[in-house]
């Protein structure tokens, strides 16, 4: 069937009633959207959301290029970290809290 719907101020639209409880279509549910041609528009409803990436990324190597690119960053980070002599994170946090006690504790004073 045929419906107009209307795009809000914010882009949202409005699935009609109908076409919700026809489809069973729930608050929270996803949908994925292609662009067709200049003027249309086609929208499929995404019943689990991961089974649908599992089901894109399967065949590739796309998560495996992730993690790898992540692990590098990681590495590149931890290695300009060495050089400029600041050590992890999270000693830096720590280095960091401990200058706020001791100014604090010069203030009490």
């Amino acid at each position: 069937s045929k419906m107009i719907v209307k795009v809000s101020s914010k882009g949202q639209v409005v699935v009609p009633r109908e076409i919700r409880e026809r489809m069973g279509i729930k608050a929270g549910a996803f949908f994925e959207f292609r662009q067709v041609d200049d003027k249309r528009l086609e929208i499929t409803v995404i019943k689990d959301p991961i089974e649908e990436l599992e089901g894109i990324l399967a065949g590739t190597n796309a998560l495996q290029e992730l993690e790898e690119e992540h692990r590098k960053e990681i590495e590149e980070d931890e290695l300009y970290s060495r050089r400029m002599g600041s050590g992890s994170l999270a000693a830096k946090r720590k280095r960091i809290s401990q200058s706020q006690k001791i100014t604090r504790a010069g203030k009490k004073q």
